[in-house]
């Protein structure tokens, strides 16, 4: 009968955990819920003004874009250069 030798082990070889790719899946998901959550694009570019100052607006040649709508609403964009002001 052959006896079987067990294979050498490397001695300087150090027992690292191995990573594990569900945590950093787990992180993006938690990074991108809380990004989602926290998104305030949706409204952060809004702002409701009155008619005389929506009037000054457009003197000043703040105004790029108007849309009106059926129920006597407008939508209005700011040119670029003039959304500091």
């Amino acid at each position: 009968m052959e006896t079987k030798k067990a294979p050498k082990r490397n001695p300087n070889k150090m027992n690292m955990p191995k990573f594990n790719l569900n945590l950093l899946y787990l992180f993006i998901g938690m990074m991108l819920i809380g990004l989602f959550l926290t998104n305030e694009a949706g409204d952060a570019g809004t702002k409701e003004v009155s008619y005389s100052q929506f009037q000054e607006y457009v003197r000043k040649g703040y105004i790029g874009k108007v849309i009106g709508y059926n129920d006597s609403s407008v939508e209005a964009f700011v040119k670029a250069a003039n959304v500091k002001d």
